[in-house]
């Protein structure tokens, strides 16, 4: 049986193809990761491994890097940070490794200063509890000396989202094969008819989806660690994990190679129980649509819980006890981090081993148990759709049957009234939080938007002289209070000489949320995702019944029937863009509090080569862009459809080649 399950795996050309896709894509991001600039030390991978490549023969080094950053002031060009950034974020790393028994004495001190402090006497004893817990779990570590090496090699191999991400679609992959793609194709009524029934039968189809998922998993990470060790190498392997950045808080006295080895045992365990959810689900799904519709409703309500809960919080093991917790398994060896049990703090390894395992056991016995009883659902169906097929049903126009089977029958109405009703609430309750700059920034628009004049000119010039003169004084807490406003004056002084004296002064904190190009690409990644969802079913279904067939027998039927079925498709995707950047864009025109839409773009420092472009048109030409990739979505789902004949598959088929097209766009664009 494994044989022939696997054979058959591997005959599916369309299946096959997805899971080469994956390790391709896998490696084309491992390497394009290591061109990428931390968005905070402003410093890629390969600028930091050529630092610790300096500094390797050195002898004081936090000496030579400090000289090396005075250098960089005094010779680098002021719009060329690179070398310097990378110097400093070098800097703080030997500093922090180089002082790591300073390090555990402030672990020591601050948890004395709470188990102290009259605010956790009473009110927080969970919080008091973890303070005393906390300074035991770094005492083995006392006197031990860290390795100062370049720890890029090691982070880019082990904390890629995107390995993480593809693991989860190979899964998904496997799981839709094995049983959705058989529940549709009608194999699954048929398990009574085995010699052992359904529970053997499933056990050896759930065995090839786990064996499947954990090979695929070893061998992207295999990929991961080949690909980045030829890029930077992994350095002594027998230096304790403290020394990779971003590890120093670890409480696991475990060398570089010992951490890699748990890290991938943590990953094989991982890879078990979102193994065991994803099987479960698709059981449980009555078609591909539900079971699609439940794995997205699932991956939300995880995420809220992941980002939203706080770690101390009474209902922080919903936080730990997540699956999108446990995927960053790395998270469970960087720090020590204690889950809230009724006040009692608990190792998050330990609740999260014991979690995961319950999960693990119970998913996958719910999911052999359930094997055979889904069979025998599955037959009952088909004898009651064979009842329902019989039933006459009183006579409409072709515009209604096909509304009626695109939005109802094939389930996009639920879909998109779910998505709309989500996608309402997430953007109407976002609260835009400004920092000191922007404040003191919109304190000047209130003198400034709108079109210059001499009077504005004025102001400028005044506001300019009166903090030159407040520089000039001498220190004081009111000197430094009243700079505060320095910084966003800088930009207005920088703006208003961009624009000229005809020019236009606008809010560009606020249009810069407004016309964000990530935040828009994000947008089309969540629309083309509805897109698929909700109309994946619209073609195939046709194929599957043979429709062509009996549209032959109408005078010009194909040609009435698609006519009718692409306005109702269209007509949908104009509502659904409608309705994403209609609300975006009102939620942000109010919290932003904007004014000047019909006024040129080029006034904005981020669209000066756009000429006379009015924002309004701009936005105009997102919304015909949206259209586009929506309609183009549709046109994949059509020709997909006419050459698979499986749902499943378009479903799959159609995603991967729309994902592929989308990760091109967001390379192009942003």
């Amino acid at each position: 049986m494994w044989k022939y399950e696997w054979k058959k795996l591997l005959g599916n050309k369309a299946i096959l193809c997805m899971i080469i896709a994956c390790f391709l894509l896998n490696g084309f991001f491992i390497f394009r990761q290591g061109e990428h600039y931390d968005e905070e030390k402003r410093c890629s991978p390969q600028q930091i491994h050529r630092i610790y490549k300096e500094i390797d023969s050195v002898e004081n080094k936090l000496e030579w890097l400090q000289k090396e950053i005075e250098k960089e002031e005094n010779t680098v060009d002021i719009d060329d940070h690179s070398r310097r950034s990378t110097l400093i974020y070098v800097l703080e790393s030997v500093n922090e490794r180089e002082n790591y028994d300073a390090y555990l004495e402030g672990i020591k001190s601050q948890a004395r200063r709470i188990s102290q402090s009259a605010l956790f006497s009473n009110t927080d004893a969970f919080s008091k509890r973890n303070a005393e817990q906390i300074p035991k779990k770094y005492e083995k570590f006392e006197g031990m000396s860290l390795e100062i090496a370049d720890s890029q090699g090691i982070l880019l191999a082990t904390q890629s989202k995107t390995t993480d991400v593809l693991i989860v679609i190979l899964i998904v992959l496997l799981s839709y094969f094995f049983i959705s793609m058989e529940r549709e194709e009608g194999t699954l009524a048929f398990v009574r008819s085995t010699k052992n029934g359904g529970r053997k039968l499933g056990l050896q189809k759930i065995g090839v989806i786990l064996s499947g998922s954990l090979l695929g998993m070893l061998l992207l990470y295999a990929q991961n660690f080949v690909v980045v060790g030829s890029l930077y190498g992994y350095g002594n392997l027998g230096r304790p994990i403290q020394s990779i950045d971003g590890f120093i808080g670890s409480v696991w006295k475990i060398s570089v190679g010992q951490y890699i080895f748990l890290f991938l045992c943590g990953k094989l365990f991982v890879t078990c129980v979102f193994v065991g959810v994803i099987i479960w689900i698709c059981l449980k799904g009555k078609n591909i649509l539900r079971t699609s519709a439940v794995l997205v409703l699932l991956t939300g309500i995880e995420w809220g819980f992941y980002t939203k809960i706080p770690s101390n919080s009474w209902l922080g093991i919903l936080k730990w006890c997540n699956l999108f917790s446990f995927i960053r398994i790395e998270n469970f060896f960087q720090t020590y981090e204690t889950v809230n049990l009724f006040g009692y703090p608990v190792s998050s390894v330990f609740i999260c081993s014991v979690v995961g395992g319950v999960l693990c056991i119970a998913f996958f016995t719910q999911s052999i148990m359930c094997y055979e009883k889904v069979s025998r659902e599955e037959y009952a169906q088909k004898r009651e759709k064979r009842k329902r097929e019989k039933r006459k049903t009183k006579g409409h126009g072709i515009f209604f049957y096909e509304l009626r089977k695109v939005m109802w029958i094939n389930g996009a109405c639920i879909v998109l009234f779910l998505f709309f009703f989500g996608y309402f609430i997430n953007v109407s309750s976002e609260k835009i939080y400004f920092s000191s700059d922007e404040l003191y920034y919109k304190y000047y628009l209130k003198e400034l938007e709108g079109p210059m004049t001499s009077e504005k000119i004025k102001f400028i010039q005044e506001e300019d002289k009166r903090i030159k003169k407040l520089e000039e004084s001498e220190e004081s807490f009111e000197k430094e209070r009243k700079l505060q406003c320095k910084p966003a004056f800088e930009q207005v002084k920088l703006q208003a000489e961009r624009i000229g004296e005809k020019g236009v002064f606008l809010n560009e904190v606020g249009f810069s949320y407004l016309l964000d190009q990530v935040t828009f690409m994000k947008r089309v990644g969540m629309l083309l995702l509805i897109i698929i969802l909700a109309f994946f079913q619209t073609f195939v279904m046709e194929q599957i019944a043979g429709m062509d067939t009996i549209w032959n027998t109408i005078p010009d039927g194909q040609k009435k029937i698609k006519y009718q079925k692409w306005i109702i498709l269209i007509v949908s995707v104009l509502v659904v863009t409608i309705f994403v950047e209609g609300i975006f864009i009102i939620h942000g025109i109010k919290e932003q509090q904007l004014t000047g839409l019909a006024e040129q773009i080029k006034y904005l420092f981020e669209f000066e080569k756009f000429g006379t472009m009015s924002i309004l048109f701009y936005l105009f030409l997102r919304w015909i862009f949206e259209i586009f990739a929506g309609v183009g979505s549709l046109i994949i789902l059509a020709i997909v459809s006419r050459k698979v004949k499986n749902t499943a598959t378009v479903i799959l088929i159609s995603g991967g080649i729309v994902a592929l097209l989308y990760l091109g766009m967001r390379f192009v664009f942003i």
